[in-house]
């Protein structure tokens, strides 16, 4: 047997092994944040610094570089932290509420304009999931005024939040561990 393959055959047991599950799950987790920050990002930061950067093209294009990996750094920080905390035997009522609170405290608690964007982000969804609740349609209880409906739309996303967290608690192998969700 190669040296390649025994070396292929023991990383096989240890990603298969139901022991390192918990952790492995954090490292895709964080894998998956760092992915989902730099697809969100990138072409935000591209479109931004094109359109109103300052200085030249070696400039821009390391502005829109670093903005990236402040996204991607401060989504894959958060997951992590977030899911070790939730990694217990049986979470408790509050774990989700102090998870979060740490995990946002410690990875999106600088002042930069990354961490205001995602701010920004995360209060609309807030705000708009109260909205129902202010609001009586006469058609429908779950339907929207028209103004909310066009407004949810600006903050969409084009990839799904649950990589982060629903994604990672599956893999067969190194590939699907580190490379591709499924």
């Amino acid at each position: 047997m190669s040296s390649s393959s025994s070396l292929s055959t023991a990383i096989s047991h240890i990603i298969t092994n139901p022991a390192y599950q918990p952790y492995l799950a954090i490292l895709k987790g964080a894998r998956n944040g760092a992915v989902y920050g730099t697809k969100v990002r990138f072409p935000n930061a591209l479109v931004m610094t094109l359109l109103w950067g300052q200085g030249d093209w070696k400039i821009r294009i390391r502005r829109i570089l670093s903005l990236t990996r402040q996204h991607a750094t401060a989504l894959a920080t958060f997951v992590s932290i977030y899911k070790r905390w939730m990694n217990g035997d049986k979470p408790r009522p509050l774990d989700t509420f102090v998870a979060g609170l740490i995990g946002g405290y410690v990875a999106f608690g600088d002042q930069t304009t990354v961490n205001e964007q995602v701010a920004l982000y995360v209060c609309s969804r807030v705000a708009l999931s109260l909205l129902p609740r202010a609001y009586k349609s006469p058609y429908n209880d779950k339907t929207h005024p028209p103004s909310t409906v066009r407004s949810e739309w600006v903050t969409k996303r084009p990839i799904p939040p649950n990589a982060m967290w629903f994604q990672s608690e599956w893999w067969d192998s190194l590939r699907t561990l580190l490379w591709h969700n499924n």
